[in-house]
């Protein structure tokens, strides 16, 4: 696979819809320590990926602001085949030779926001998933060549 132009991602915690359930979306702001992320419980019951359907990895729903990135990059000009919202998971089948731009989206990767900074202590945690999943999809499967 050649790979697709532009390739729009986010990390776990913004690319799953929580079971259909908004309540389970507060458990991204949980420890890490309750949950770790190899945990089966976490992965596939509190955070499980979306239905991915496309070959490119790209699933049917996505988070709206890469929704409206897309749109913009429509509106001025690109082709839709030159653009591939894409589950974190499946990086590797929408990455390749002919890929120019991964715009990768996030909300409190450090984890200093309120909730964060609040909620992690208090359940005794060092760090919330929401903050190891964006750090994991950097440092594990976004492409580390040609970086600034």
């Amino acid at each position: 696979m050649t790979g697709t132009r532009i390739v729009l991602t986010a990390d776990r915690t913004l690319m799953s819809e929580y079971g259909g359930t908004i309540f389970l979306g507060f458990f991204a702001s949980a420890p890490r320590e309750l949950f770790p992320a190899e945990n089966w419980l976490y992965g596939h019951f509190l955070c499980p990926p979306v239905h991915v359907s496309r070959p490119n990895g790209e699933p049917l729903r996505a988070p709206v602001g890469l929704r409206k990135i897309e749109a913009g990059l429509l509106t001025y000009g690109f082709g839709r085949g030159e653009i591939a919202i894409t589950d974190p998971d499946c990086l590797d089948r929408a990455i390749g030779g002919d890929t120019k731009v991964i715009g990768v989206t996030t909300m409190d990767p450090r984890g200093l926001g309120l909730v964060i900074s609040t909620y992690t202590p208090l359940l005794g945690g060092k760090e919330a998933y929401k903050s190891h999943a964006f750090r994991d999809l950097m440092n594990k499967k976004v492409p580390q060549h040609n970086r600034p």
